[in-house]
């Protein structure tokens, strides 16, 4: 879904980024925000990632140099919002 951290993509990069992917493949990624605005620096970004009919996954990542993955939360199509699977991925530097 992502590239390797060592490609360069970041949070100035992720929308252009998105926009390929979109084009390129059936699934989807779309930024995701409780309101609409432009990214605050070390506040988190949510990307949505769709797969019809089989799976939403909401991936919190962070900003450093690069995009790093910090968790994701998985919902199936007909599942309840409260009953997520959620996968924490810690990477220690």
């Amino acid at each position: 879904m992502f590239p390797h951290a060592s490609s360069g993509l970041n949070a100035k990069s992720l929308s252009d980024y998105i926009r390929e992917f979109n084009k390129a493949h059936r699934a989807k990624l779309h930024l995701w925000g409780r309101t609409h605005g432009a990214v605050v620096p070390g506040e988190p970004i949510i990307v949505r990632f769709t797969i019809p009919d089989i799976l939403i996954a909401y991936l919190t990542l962070v900003s450093q140099s690069s995009l790093l993955t910090e968790s994701v939360t998985t919902f199936g199509p007909r599942e309840r919002v409260g009953a997520s699977h959620r996968v924490c991925i810690r990477r220690e530097m």
